[in-house]
Parts: C-alpha cells; sequence; structure tokens
C-alpha cells in the first residue's frame, strides 16, 4: 500500500498522529451521540429548584398549621407547592434521569433513604417560555401527607464548543506526549541497531549491543548480537584456515622446487619452476589478502583529512618510481579507516602505471557520499561487458595490462574490498579519451 506523500516517515510521528486522530475521531462521536441524546436541566435552575424544596419542607415540616398560607405565599411563575394525602405519580413511569434526580433532592434535604420521594420530567406543549418541559416533584412529610410540587426548568442541551475547546485538548496532550515518548525509545533503539549493522556491513566489529527497550526490540537486538558473533567466527576460522593451508603448502612446493631444480631438460626445467614459483606467489597473495581483510575487520574508522591522506601515497608511490600527477586540494575530513583506504588507493595507482603517468584527483562527493576519488590512466582500457569481472580474483582480462611480472590479479579485489570496507563503492570506466578510470566514492 503507498502512503501519500503527507504522510509522515518518522514511526514516533506517526504513532503521534495515529492517537490523536483516533481520540478526535472518538470525542466527535462522543458528542454527536450526546448530542442526539435527551436534554437535561441547567445547573443553575437545578439549584434553584432544590432550593426552594429545601425551603418549602423546612416550612411544612416546622410549621405544619401555617403551612397552607406559607405554600401558597411562596408561588412563583412556572414554580408552585401542593399537599395532598396521597401521592399524584405514579413511580412506576420514573425513568433511570427521573431517579437519579430524585435521589439528589432526597440528598439536599438530608432524608432517611427510606423516604420515598418521586420524579417526573416530562416534555408538554404550550408550556410558555420554557422549551416545553416540566418537572414534578412529590416526597412523603412524618405525618403522613405528600408535598407536591410543579416547576418549568431551563433545559440545555450538551454545548460541542465546550467540549472540542477544553476536553480535548486535555485529553491530547497527555496521549501526545506519552506516544511521543514510547515512539522515540523505540525508534532510539532502531536507529542505534540499523546503526550498528550499517558498521558491520563495512566490517567493522563492535561490541554487542545493550539489550534495551521493548521485548520485540530486544529479541531482534538479540538475533543481531548472535548474528555479528556467528559472522566474526566465521571469518576468523577462514582465516585460520587459510593459514594453515598456507602453512602447509609450502612444505610440498619448496619439495617440488628441489625436485624442478634437478631436471636435465633446460626447458622443461624452466617451465616448471616458473609455474612453482607462480602457485608460491598466488598462495602467498591469497594469505596476505586474507590476513588483510582480517586486519581490516579490527581497525577502527577515525576522521582524518583525505587530502594528507592521499598525498601520503602519492608520496610514497612516487618514491618507487611511478610517474604520479597530483595536485593537493583543500582539506576534506572524512571518517576512514587509514591503512585500508591507502592500500586501496596504493594498488589503484600501481595498477593503472603499467601504462604511463597516473592521474589522481579528490573532490568533494555529492550526497550522500562524502568524497570522491579518481584514478585515470592512458592504457588500452577494458571491454566493458569485463569492467565487473576485473574484481573478481586471479582474472587477466588483457595481457597488454599485466606486463609486469608478480601480478596475479587480487590488486582491484584487494581495493575493493578495503573500499566497501569503508562503505563506500570502486567502479571501473573506460575513458572517452582513452585508458581506465578507476572511481573511489565515499561515505560522508
Amino acid at each position: 500500500m503507498r502512503l501519500p506523500r503527507w504522510w509522515p516517515d518518522s514511526l514516533a510521528t506517526r504513532l503521534a498522529v495515529l492517537l490523536v486522530s483516533a481520540l478526535a475521531a472518538t470525542h466527535l462521536i462522543a458528542m454527536l451521540i450526546h448530542s442526539l441524546s435527551d436534554m437535561s436541566i441547567h445547573p443553575l435552575s437545578l439549584v434553584k429548584t432544590e432550593t426552594r424544596m429545601l425551603s418549602a419542607y423546612r416550612l411544612v415540616v416546622e410549621h405544619p398549621d401555617a403551612a397552607t398560607g406559607a405554600l401558597d405565599a411562596m408561588r412563583l411563575p412556572g414554580s408552585y407547592f401542593t399537599l395532598g394525602p396521597a401521592p399524584r405519580i405514579d413511580p412506576r413511569l420514573m425513568t433511570e434521569r427521573d431517579a437519579a434526580l430524585a435521589r439528589g433532592v432526597r440528598q439536599q434535604l438530608a432524608l432517611p433513604e427510606a423516604t420515598p420521594v418521586h420524579v417526573l420530567l416530562s416534555e408538554v406543549a404550550n408550556v410558555a417560555d420554557q422549551d416545553g418541559w416540566r418537572l414534578d416533584i412529590e416526597l412523603a412529610l412524618p405525618d403522613g401527607r405528600w408535598l407536591g410540587s410543579r416547576h418549568q426548568p431551563l433545559m440545555v442541551r450538551r454545548s460541542w464548543a465546550r467540549d472540542w475547546n477544553y476536553a480535548l485538548p486535555l485529553s491530547l496532550v497527555p496521549v501526545v506526549l506519552i506516544a511521543l515518548w514510547v515512539g522515540w525509545g523505540t525508534v532510539r533503539a532502531q536507529r542505534r541497531l540499523a546503526q550498528a549493522a550499517e558498521r558491520v556491513g563495512r566490517g567493522e566489529r563492535i561490541a554487542a549491543l545493550p539489550l534495551q527497550g521493548p521485548r520485540e526490540v530486544r529479541d531482534i537486538t538479540a538475533a543481531f548480537n548472535r548474528m555479528q558473533d556467528s559472522l566474526t567466527r566465521n571469518v576468523d576460522e577462514r582465516t585460520r584456515m587459510l593459514a594453515a593451508i598456507g602453512h602447509d603448502f609450502r612444505t610440498p612446493l619448496t619439495s617440488l622446487r628441489i625436485r624442478a631444480e634437478m631436471v636435465d631438460d633446460a626447458e622443461l626445467r624452466e617451465g616448471m619452476v616458473q609455474t612453482l614459483d607462480e602457485m608460491s606467489q598466488m598462495m602467498e597473495e591469497t594469505l596476505r589478502f586474507a590476513r588483510d581483510e582480517h586486519a581490516q575487520d579490527r581497525e577502527r574508522a577515525e576522521p582524518l583529512d583525505l587530502a594528507q591522506l592521499v598525498d601520503e601515497v602519492v608520496a610514497a608511490q612516487r618514491a618507487l618510481g611511478l610517474r604520479v600527477a597530483w595536485t593537493r586540494p583543500a582539506p576534506l575530513l572524512c571518517a576512514c579507516r587509514p591503512l585500508g583506504l591507502k592500500r586501496a588507493l596504493a594498488n589503484l595507482i600501481e595498477n593503472s602505471a603499467r601504462h604511463g603517468e597516473v592521474r589522481v584527483r579528490l573532490a568533494p562527493g555529492a550526497p550522500p557520499h562524502g568524497a570522491s576519488i579518481w584514478v585515470d590512466d592512458d592504457g588500452p582500457g577494458i571491454p566493458p561487458e569485463m569492467l565487473e569481472r576485473a574484481f573478481e580474483p586471479f582474472v587477466r582480462l588483457d595481457p597488454a595490462r599485466h606486463q609486469s611480472g608478480g601480478s596475479v590479479g587480487l590488486g582491484l579485489a584487494i581495493a575493493r574490498s578495503c573500499i566497501r570496507a569503508h562503505g563506500g563503492s570502486l567502479t571501473l570506466h573506460n575513458r572517452p579519451e582513452g585508458g581506465l578510470q578507476a572511481a573511489v566514492r565515499l561515505p560522508a
């Protein structure tokens, strides 16, 4: 399912938006239901009615002989009292709302629970200026008579604006804060895991991540720690195996060389010795490749000036007699593993130097890259369909690019391994004007 462009990308923000939307929808539905429900008595009107009932009740109880005249004197428009020998309201007609009003009257008058109190709120027609509502209240007196009353209360509906302006913000603030707190905590653990996975993907060895956060996050972190331990063991076992193979092969190769030297046929002897020398060199280069990868795993990235690092590599290659054109640019900081990066650049320069002058350039990279390094030569280039195969170990695609002895086809493989250990990339391109270009891109 494709999400709209305006939808937030952060997990914490998404959680907060979902909770706020759900809470707002809940309030909206509740207010809609409330607006369709029965009207209620205005609080001030209810207090006024209960106060008049209390006055009438005390008057009748304290002055029973003068009660009738006093009740007549308390008559107001829309409110009057009566005395009778029996109740006129059928308790079976009372609703839950009526029962709640009766409990409020009993509590206001401090009447015993056993005292009958009948309340009936009803809507009637043609009641002037009172929205067509009538409230009848009657209660039993201690002398056996019944005090009745009829009122025309002020009715109101529940206000949407009040709920929306007060109830919704008050409920949203803690929900949003809790959602953001929980979301950020979860995202922080996931971000830490993603950064650790990226470092492990570059070949770094990091300490086991702490098991923090919700159970699901702890389970993922524990699985990541187990995966890193397994990868580390596999790399160490491979390195030890290659070292053991190299050690075991030296003795039979030396024995074969001694026997080859004893061959009388000079041409045959020279071919055998050359083949054995190539085998020995391939074995040594393979072991060195494995050892260097193992060393790279243990080298930590550190911020350094790439311009100075490339300058040191170029100076070292020039000292070996290679022609390298290089103009040192302004300082360019980047997090790198200096030993691995130096070896990669040295291999690229040595590979290109077989074809004359090498040109090295360094410049800031376009995001998300932090820096770009180009190594150009004037050689014959490589067929386009073979540009990727050039990075495979022991591959010699063009004899013209390997005229100097000693190459076994591991230089580019080692260089790409070193660059990838930085989280970068190494690609080869044929230059339009001729020659080959090695393009190195390092992350910011």
